[in-house]
């Protein structure tokens, strides 16, 4: 069924009014069952999620993001009971000037309808809902809501619309999903999602990374205020906002854009911007420390997280990065200490003990590493670098055979990713094969050329084979890129002179 004529009218009702009204703060259980029963799957050629803010009969009216369609005419929706129904061109409208989209579906079931928030209110705890993709691990895409809080709110939107920044945990497929308060009310649509593929990319130290924070959605007050260009008609609107000096939430987001860009200078820059503007930011402190750590400014790492933790003792992140830094500076118990930190602050983190569990490896530490290990893959059982961890310290405790089927799973829940080829060319040095080391570490540098503890890696294979000269190049190549970290610099003193 198509709706060539209405789309445009649907939206013209009360139930899509802006709430404005206090409202009691509701359980998780609740926020979960509102969620669940309003948010929608999408599936085609790319796949995500969505969200129904109207019903008018049968027919139901929902919002998600513009890009879906981006490289497709149709797609399927699936409601929360299973129920799938084919969208078709006409039925789906894109919004001007916003990476937004509505569409149409019938249906004769019922299903909840997400209730509008003011999202120039929102503050504090948020929820975002939606169907992640697919993985090797599970083959299905299962309903996700994950809880946060805003990070930031930028008055000056970015392109598309995107304003609203929050540190919940997403997931790809998740896009296009609603973002709740804590009344259960629709305060912005999710469109972006953290990832680390720039810093796998370009960073001097790929293998050491945390979810950015950078998670991005449109706040439901730019939809209703730009609804009226794509001819609907939706009262009240809210009040533009006056012209006003940019504030340091909005260097802080448009900063979080050019991090996840890989743009170090930019974001920098914006950082800078938003600390001059409010010196006790902590989050932003904690982004700059990461670009300075995976710059090699490891200094610089140490001093902002220094800040960011005194100034919020519960960032996990800025311990863990602080912790690297700190070894990398030579300062191993440093290092422990900081990673203790994180994961005391953050027991479900499967990053903070995965780390951990590496520091471990790298003091010969096997069992504590081992325990580490198994309690990341147990907390995140889709994370690459989890099972790379795990598959380091069981080659060390000569359990070949669950190392390399650890190894063989890094890399196939990210086959693009660099910490899976740098744990297999670790494993195969452990269990001396330095032909298969060569080969995987190999991997790993065409993946990113300026990753320096690949090159230690390859030098430390060249130099068992007896290639001193290779080695020695290698080691040289690593402190080029890296020249801040002295336990490289250790080791090429060792080898003497060319």
């Amino acid at each position: 069924m198509t709706f060539p004529t209405r789309l445009l009218a649907m939206l013209m009702v009360p139930a899509a009014v802006v709430c404005t009204q206090q409202a009691m703060a509701l359980s998780p259980a609740e926020i979960n069952a509102i969620a669940k029963g309003a948010t929608v799957r999408l599936e085609g050629k790319a796949s995500g999620s969505g969200v129904i803010i109207k019903r008018t009969g049968d027919v139901y009216t929902a919002l998600t993001v513009a890009h879906l369609f981006a490289s497709q005419k149709n797609i399927t929706v699936v409601t929360s009971s299973g129920q799938s129904r084919t969208v078709s061109p006409s039925a789906i409208r894109l919004l001007p000037g916003l990476d937004l989209a509505i569409f149409q579906f019938a249906s004769s079931q019922d299903y909840p309808v997400a209730k509008l928030g003011n999202s120039d209110q929102i503050k504090g705890k948020v929820y975002v809902a939606g169907y992640p993709l697919p993985t090797a691990a599970l083959n299905e895409s299962f309903y996700n809501l994950t809880t946060g809080t805003v990070t930031a709110k930028a008055l000056r939107a970015l392109e598309n619309g995107y304003a609203l920044l929050y540190s919940n945990t997403t997931l790809p497929g998740m896009n296009g999903g609603p973002v709740l308060d804590s009344e259960g009310r629709l305060v912005a649509i999710h469109g972006l999602t953290d990832t680390p593929e720039p810093i796998q990319k370009q960073s001097i130290n790929p293998q050491i990374y945390t979810h950015t924070g950078f998670n991005l959605g449109i706040p439901i007050n730019v939809f209703s205020s730009r609804i009226s260009k794509a001819g609907l008609n939706l009262n009240p609107l809210p009040k533009e906002q006056p012209s006003s000096p940019p504030t340091a939430d909005d260097y802080y987001v448009r900063g979080g854009a050019f991090l996840q860009r890989g743009d170090y200078k930019q974001a920098l820059a914006d950082y800078d911007q938003a600390l001059q503007l409010r010196p006790n930011f902590a989050e932003a402190y904690s982004n700059r420390q990461k670009i300075y750590f995976w710059q090699g400014n490891y200094q610089r790492a140490v001093a902002d997280g220094d800040r960011a933790v005194q100034l919020n003792p519960n960032l996990d992140t800025a311990y863990i990065f602080r912790g690297f830094a700190q070894a990398k500076l030579g300062n191993i118990q440093g290092q422990l200490a900081d990673l203790d930190q994180a994961v005391t602050r953050a027991p479900k983190s499967a990053a903070a003990y995965s780390y951990r569990s590496y520091a471990h490896y790298l003091r010969s530490n096997y069992p504590l590493a081992l325990a580490d290990a198994e309690r990341a893959v147990k907390l995140d059982a889709q994370s690459s670098w989890a099972y790379a961890v795990r598959g380091i310290v069981q080659s060390k405790l000569g359990r070949k055979q669950e190392a390399l089927d650890d190894g063989s799973s890094a890399i196939q829940f990210d086959p693009g990713a660099v910490d899976g080829w740098f744990a297999r060319a670790i494993i195969a040095l452990n269990l001396n094969d330095y032909q298969n080391a060569l080969s995987s570490v190999d991997q790993a540098i065409k993946l990113n050329p300026n990753f320096a503890d690949a090159y230690v890696t390859r030098a430390e294979a060249h130099w068992r084979m007896g290639n001193r000269q290779d080695a020695i190049a290698n080691l040289d190549k690593a402190i080029a890129l890296d020249p801040n970290n002295v336990n490289t610099k250790r080791v090429r003193r060792s080898l003497g002179s060319s």
